[in-house]
């Protein structure tokens, strides 16, 4: 009696019994099936009534690549050894709809795909060939009709991911053992890059190799590899750890695995293929084509940095500056990326200042900093590490003529510092959008009540313009 609840009219049931003719897949006999897991949310029966209850689906699949077609087990509730197959194309595999899982004395039940408005269609798995991981665009159903909605429970999210279910386990360390500079020169496919330049930490112990900063978003986990035959292998899915967003929750980071080229007389691990990291099985760093060259650190005066791009960003109420700190020196030497930073300056009716962050703007900040760590980041997007970007406001900028970055470099016992790229601010030329003049300005405690001027703390601010818009953003009152 597993399913006869569901079923409302003897029709039906006759209808089921009639589509019983359909054929079960079965998997080709040169297809290798892999371990996969299925990660997403789905709903399920209860066993009272028409009762369904949503939980988080985590649990060990198949799937077997075969030809130009995808073979994968698991997704029945009630058949689960049951396969469906998709065909496979260069970026994603499509299910057709209505697939016969499985029949018993209770009926068929039917591999069956929904969108969101409750129409029948083909599922879409999007591919992700570097990984191996399949998403699905659309709900897939376990249906009691091939061609009519009729659903016994579906997922509404599901994610295919090679490998048993990953864990949540921090690589550490070995005590004692001590983790070098490296110099990454890569091609970054995700911010179009073709000669980025970051810093990573590698150390090696015998035939194991250990690797960090891979990730902006957890620059402190590690990956570990094993060395073999002139080749280190790093396994994929593993736990780099959490970001806190503050804002979207926390973020599960993994890296994606990859295999480095070691060549131990020049100190340099190379591979083409790269590597990914991966927030949500979703590909959110990706690398190619990467050089990593032990850095003998020396003094040297550092190359000057660029401002990629400068634009105002409604939701934070700030510009925020996008830059490119390059780490290498002027006469071709590459820096230590942990004696790195930055500094901001800016010119004022005719007169050039240093800029500093400051809590009141930048609210995690415990104090004010005139230049910012090449690794800094403050956790709450106002400023991130690599020097990938930072906000400033308008209160400030508005009054600028323009503004400029230098990198500054402690390297070899001795500072140096670049030439200052300037950003010149010229609105109306360079098509930057200029926030309209303030109406009002508001602030408010965590709980929504209205703080009055002397009000300190962490504090929300509303700010009303007069084109109509209202900015909220938090501020810090000293």
């Amino acid at each position: 009696m597993k399913r006869l609840f569901y079923l409302l009219t003897l029709s039906l049931m006759m209808a089921v019994t009639t589509a019983a003719k359909d054929q079960v897949v079965t998997l080709p006999r040169g297809a290798k099936p892999q371990v996969y897991t299925l990660d997403g949310r789905g709903y399920e029966p209860t066993g009272n009534g028409y009762e369904l209850q949503d939980y988080i689906v985590y649990k060990q699949i198949q799937v077997a690549f075969y030809e130009d077609k995808v073979y994968v087990q698991g997704l029945s509730y009630f058949f689960p050894e049951a396969w469906v197959v998709g065909t496979l194309y260069e970026d994603k595999a499509v299910f057709k709809s209505g697939q016969l899982y499985g029949t018993d004395e209770e009926g068929s039940v039917y591999f069956v795909g929904l969108t969101p408005d409750e129409v029948i269609t083909d599922v879409t798995f999007m591919y992700h060939p570097q990984m191996g991981i399949l998403e699905a665009e659309q709900f897939i159903c376990e249906n009691s009709k091939k061609d009519k909605i009729g659903a016994f429970d579906y997922f509404e999210r599901t994610v295919l991911v090679p490998g048993a279910p990953r864990t949540r386990t921090l690589v550490t360390l070995p005590e004692g053992l001590q983790a070098e500079e490296y110099h990454a020169a890569a091609n970054d496919i995700m911010h179009g890059k073709a000669n980025a330049e970051f810093g990573v930490k590698i150390a090696m112990d015998g035939n194991d190799v250990y690797m960090q900063r891979t990730s902006t978003y957890v620059p402190d986990g590690w990956v570990k590899g094993t060395m073999a035959d002139g080749k280190v292998t790093f396994p994929q899915g593993q736990y780099l750890g959490k970001f806190d967003t503050h804002l979207y929750s926390a973020w599960d980071v993994y890296f994606e695995g990859a295999v480095f080229n070691y060549d131990a007389a020049t100190g340099t691990l190379t591979s083409d293929e790269g590597f990914i990291t991966t927030v949500s099985y979703r590909q959110w760093s990706y690398v190619n084509h990467v050089t990593m060259t032990k850095v003998e650190e020396k003094a040297g005066t550092p190359v000057k940095p660029s401002i990629d791009n400068f634009l105002y960003n409604e939701e934070s109420d700030a510009y925020r500056v996008y830059l490119d700190i390059l780490l290498h020196t002027t006469d071709g030497q590459f820096m230590n990326s942990d004696k790195v930073g930055y500094r901001v300056v800016y010119e004022q009716d005719g007169e050039v200042h240093d800029y500093q962050f400051t809590p009141g703007k930048y609210h995690h900040l415990t104090e004010a900093m005139d230049i910012i760590p090449y690794w800094f980041n403050d956790g709450d997007w106002q400023i991130f590490n690599r020097g990938s970007y930072f906000l400033l406001f308008p209160d400030d900028v508005d009054s600028w003529s323009r503004f400029g970055i230098k990198t500054v470099y402690t390297g070899g016992g001795e500072t140096h510092e670049s030439e200052i790229f300037w950003k010149d601010i010229n609105w109306e030329g360079q098509g930057i959008r200029q926030p309209a003049a303030e109406v009002s300005t508001e602030c408010f405690d965590l709980t929504g009540r209205h703080a009055g001027q002397g009000r300190h703390g962490l504090l929300i601010q509303k700010t009303q313009r007069v084109d109509g818009t209202v900015v909220t953003r938090k501020v810090v009152k000293k």
